[in-house]
């Protein structure tokens, strides 16, 4: 007898053991997105719902993304993806059309952000935009229409895009990201589509892992065997 009920607990402390990592993955569409422009006669004007917005080159356009991550809290992210549709190109370049892709640091409205305010009677401390943490700086827009990965990282390979959404997906404070064409290039814009054109077309692809739990079947097959023993 004790030795089947030794045989038992051992059976048990296996199944305990026996865990494994599921990797799933979430596609999050973007909730929110808009853009601004520093010329003089567009100052005021807000990009996007519905126009699109572009970027150009030299941060004179700024382009801003949120997403609302709630769904993936308490999960541990191992790794994510930033994609934009381009839906217009207008000169190709030599350089791919890289874009570098920051945390916004404040709260932002796409309905009335522009290049001097965020948000209706509220100013943007930088005009433009107020930049947080540089999370990416290899994406690229390139020459062509077509969806386009302009920030990715994992657990090894640019681990602070995956430590700022797990952050969001936490509770942390989360004003999206702000996009924008840092290069002194021939005047080369790209359009992007907005959420209002195509509610699918700017997405965050986001995996992470839960624990499997301990199989069942394992479990049953030892509380039998050691039934029969008794017997």
């Amino acid at each position: 007898m004790k030795k089947n009920l030794l045989g038992l607990g051992l059976m048990l402390m296996v199944c305990g053991i026996a865990q494994a990592t599921i990797i799933e993955t979430a596609t999050i569409y973007c909730d929110a997105d808009a853009g601004n422009y520093d010329a003089t006669a567009y100052q005021s004007t807000t990009f996007g719902n519905g126009g699109g917005w572009n970027l150009v080159p030299n941060k004179h356009k700024k382009g801003f993304l949120h997403f609302d991550l709630s769904s993936l809290a308490g999960k541990t992210i191992t790794s994510v993806q930033l994609m934009v549709t381009v839906n217009w190109t207008q000169s190709p370049v030599s350089n791919g059309y890289p874009v570098n892709v920051y945390t916004a640091a404040a709260a932002w409205d796409e309905s009335t952000v522009d290049w001097i305010e965020r948000m209706a009677g509220v100013n943007w401390t930088t005009a433009g935009g107020d930049l947080g943490t540089l999370v990416c700086s290899s994406g690229a827009l390139g020459n062509s229409n077509g969806v386009k990965i302009i920030a990715s990282g994992d657990e090894t390979t640019n681990n602070i895009l995956v430590q700022t959404v797990q952050n969001w997906a936490n509770g942390g404070a989360n004003y999206g990201f702000i996009i924008q064409n840092e290069t002194v290039i021939a005047s080369s814009q790209r359009a992007i589509t907005d959420r209002e054109t195509n509610p699918m077309a700017t997405s965050l692809v986001v995996s992470y892992e839960i624990p499997e739990p301990a199989t069942l079947g394992l479990l049953v097959s030892g509380v039998l065997f050691m039934m029969r023993k008794k017997k």
